[in-house]
């Protein structure tokens, strides 16, 4: 009989009475001709301290997104953006993006990259290894990694030799060995302030770079996915940023944040859970605390969706003050909850007669 340590067990009958379904599709871009082609604009999620742009002559699509984070020169990464896509011809891919660097003084060296990461079932290129022009090892396109390229207030294609390890001979090949039938996340996160991006592409080594780097090429298809990894659980969304507080010092302080379009974000404090909302379609999500008595409390906030829950967030300070502490909170977004009806009892029952209260040996 297995045993729950008491935090585990807390927020597991939180979630349990406060989260009404864990289900959530999204959108996949579908591979097709040994193309995967992304209008970057068209991402589900919270754009951050990306700015959507239609300033710069020669995008596809409805526009660009530029960066305006961290400084033109270097930054961590910020603002990450997903994609989800499904490989139907197995395979190795190339990575290319249409991207520009408005460069605002005379450096030519800067406002030129992001960070680029690849989640999912696959393998490194065959020629993977420590040295410059190698293909890229898995770890390294696992992790965020600098992709540079692009010219100045000029669109232009950067693919092949262009992850950048550190140095001018430091560089590896963006390429990877797909799964046919998976799905994959692609996260681009901002580094450099003004570089901006047009549309991304999967190549596979059978289709000529011509027809990758064809802006008349119309984006691929979607459907309806996990969103994820391809491993059977998809991938989870990205750790969310520290929520932000209004009306501390109040009886119904509200809390918010940006994550992924759709995701469920739970609300905890001391490790306990507050109450839910599902973000809206643009990523942002609003939460009004009503049920705590008075007294100052971190706040966490984590985000769910098919392929499993982030990491917590960053914690913030709410204080409450003029407050009976019952009630309930009020979400803003697409999805109210936080009251316990009949199933969340018949659930608590279930993991009960499961042994989940069961004494550690």
């Amino acid at each position: 009989m297995s045993y729950i340590p008491p935090s585990g067990l807390t927020k597991l009958i939180g979630l349990c009475l406060l989260t009404p379904s864990l289900l959530v599709s999204a959108t996949v871009y579908q591979e097709n001709g040994g193309l995967v082609v992304m209008e970057i604009e068209n991402t589900k999620s919270a754009l951050g301290k990306w700015v959507k742009k239609t300033n710069f002559t020669g995008y596809t699509g409805t526009g660009h997104l530029q960066f305006e984070g961290n400084s033109e020169t270097n930054g961590p990464a910020d603002s990450p953006l997903e994609f989800y896509f499904k490989i139907n011809k197995a395979g190795l891919y190339y990575l290319h993006l249409h991207c520009l660097k408005n460069l605002q003084g005379d450096r030519d060296d800067i406002s030129n990259d992001a960070y680029v990461r690849v989640e999912g079932d696959y393998n490194e290129g065959p020629k993977a290894g420590n040295s410059h022009g190698d293909d890229a090892p898995l770890a390294t396109l696992k992790k965020d990694t600098k992709f540079f390229g692009g010219d100045d207030k000029a669109w232009a294609w950067a693919s092949g030799n262009r992850l950048d390890l550190g140095g001018d001979n430091n560089k590896r090949v963006a390429v990877y060995d797909f799964k046919a039938g998976k799905e994959y996340t692609l996260v681009v996160s901002g580094r450099s302030k003004y570089f901006n991006i047009n549309r991304i592409v999967f190549r596979h080594t059978d289709t000529a770079t011509s027809s990758a780097q064809n802006t008349s090429v119309a984006e691929s298809t979607t459907g309806t996915g996990t969103g994820g990894s391809g491993t059977g659980g998809g991938t989870a969304p990205a750790t969310p940023a520290k929520p932000t507080v209004t009306g501390n010092g109040t009886a119904t302080p509200t809390v918010s944040g940006t994550t992924l379009a759709g995701a469920l974000v739970s609300i905890f404090t001391n490790g306990d859970p507050v109450g839910t909302v599902t973000a809206a379609s643009n990523g942002s999500w609003t939460y009004t605390i009503t049920n705590l008595a008075n007294g100052t409390y971190p706040i966490t906030v984590t985000a769910q969706n098919a392929g499993g829950t982030s990491a917590e967030s960053a914690a913030a300070s709410v204080t409450v003050a003029g407050s009976g502490g019952s009630g309930s909170g009020g979400a803003a977004g697409e999805e109210t909850s936080g009251k316990c009806g009949l199933g969340s009892v018949s659930a608590l029952l279930l993991l009960m007669m499961m042994g989940l209260f069961a004494r550690k040996p």
